[in-house]
């Protein structure tokens, strides 16, 4: 057809990028083998798809069309808390843990930030039993 952009991204391509903002949000090796009809039984099926969804991931017409497909309103809670559970179970990157821990006790009230008269932070941990202590 005269006038029409080709597509930039074969089928394969469109199917990764949408897996990866929905049944495998967030997991780009699992939206990778999938697309692809690869096996992640064995450990070439695997390394195959996370370095091939890695390359993806870095590839501009990728990175367009996820952009263009993606809705206003992508990151749900339901997405989020999911994100944070993984952070908080993972080992490998501990400082990101400890911020997701003190963030979902946050949000449990299990610490209440206050603020003093002095301008210093004060963070006040509360068991469960909802007594308030000085430490955690």
């Amino acid at each position: 057809m005269a006038g029409k952009k080709p597509d930039l991204l074969n089928e394969k391509q469109k199917r990764f990028c949408e897996l990866y903002l929905g049944k495998h949000f967030g997991e780009p090796i699992y939206a990778y083998s999938e697309a692809y009809g690869i096996s992640l039984e064995d450990k070439s099926g695997y390394f195959t798809s996370a370095a091939n969804s890695t390359r993806l991931l870095k590839d501009a017409k990728i990175l367009a069309y996820i952009r263009e497909i993606q809705p206003e309103t992508a990151i749900a809670d339901e997405i989020v808390d999911t994100e944070m559970m993984f952070t908080i179970q993972q080992r490998g990157e501990l400082g990101a843990k400890v911020a997701a821990i003190n963030t979902y006790n946050k949000l449990k009230g299990r610490i209440i930030d206050k603020l003093q008269t002095d301008n210093k932070l004060e963070i006040i941990y509360v068991n469960h039993a909802n007594q308030i202590t000085g430490t955690p």
